[in-house]
């Protein structure tokens, strides 16, 4: 094959090169809804969250009365409208009796999603936690329900769930109502700043968060305040 001359080349190259702002300037005028949908469709939640917590009743925790630290928190769906949901938790942080450590990783969940990135999910995993000199280290098992929405200027995201607890008899039936399970845990969080859509059905957003939270754990409760920088990405 003979190669093909230069100026067929360079005339090649130059509609090339007019091709791809010609390109961009209609996609400019175009509106969100009236492109194409680009790559795999999937929503991300990601938390940075400092956290303090006191507990109610420390005499049924070996002392425990105040906890803080930090925590991160994600979440990821796959799927343009029902899909995997999968994602991770951990925190560190110092207690009245010794370090406060915990990882857990959802592996095994469900979700729908619809707007931007509104999500409704259900999802379980396995963990351990722990608060040296207090809460014996154990194994968890958590089954959660989550919620996230859009608002307006805000991002609500909300969760509940129960766990399962192995290697610790302390920390068995730590719920005096709960019929099934160990323990119990739920949380809210308002995120200040919107979801703004970039492309066809690409948005993102981002900002302070605050929240609070809440734990039944040993026959004790606990209460908490949550400070964070919440992003979430949707596609």
């Amino acid at each position: 094959m003979r190669p093909a001359p230069l100026p067929a080349l360079a005339l090649a190259a130059l509609t090339a090169l007019y091709a791809r702002p010609a390109a961009a300037q209609r996609a400019a005028y175009a509106r969100p809804d009236e492109l194409a949908p680009e790559g795999p469709a999937h929503v991300l939640d990601f938390s940075l969250q400092a956290r303090y917590a006191r507990v109610l009743d420390p005499d049924r925790a070996a002392g425990l009365a105040n906890l803080g630290g930090f925590a991160l928190r994600t979440r990821v769906l796959l799927g343009r409208t029902v899909g995997y949901v999968g994602g991770l938790d951990g925190e560190v942080g110092g207690s009245d009796t010794g370090a406060v450590y915990g990882l857990t990783a959802h592996v095994l969940g469900a979700g729908l999603r619809w707007g931007a990135a509104g999500v409704v999910a259900l999802h379980a995993g396995a963990g351990f936690d722990g608060v040296v000199g207090s809460v014996p280290l154990a194994a968890r098992f958590p089954v959660q329900l989550m919620v996230a929405c859009d608002l307006g200027p805000v991002r609500l995201q909300a969760h509940a769930g129960i766990a399962f607890v192995a290697g610790a008899p302390e920390r068995r039936d730590g719920s005096s109502w709960l019929p099934l399970g160990d323990e119990v845990d739920a949380g809210l969080l308002v995120r200040l700043g919107r979801q703004r859509r970039y492309w066809s059905r690409t948005s993102g957003g981002g900002g302070p968060g605050l929240g609070v939270v809440y734990r039944e754990f040993m026959g004790t409760r606990s209460v908490g305040v949550v400070l964070a920088l919440e992003l979430t990405g949707a596609q």
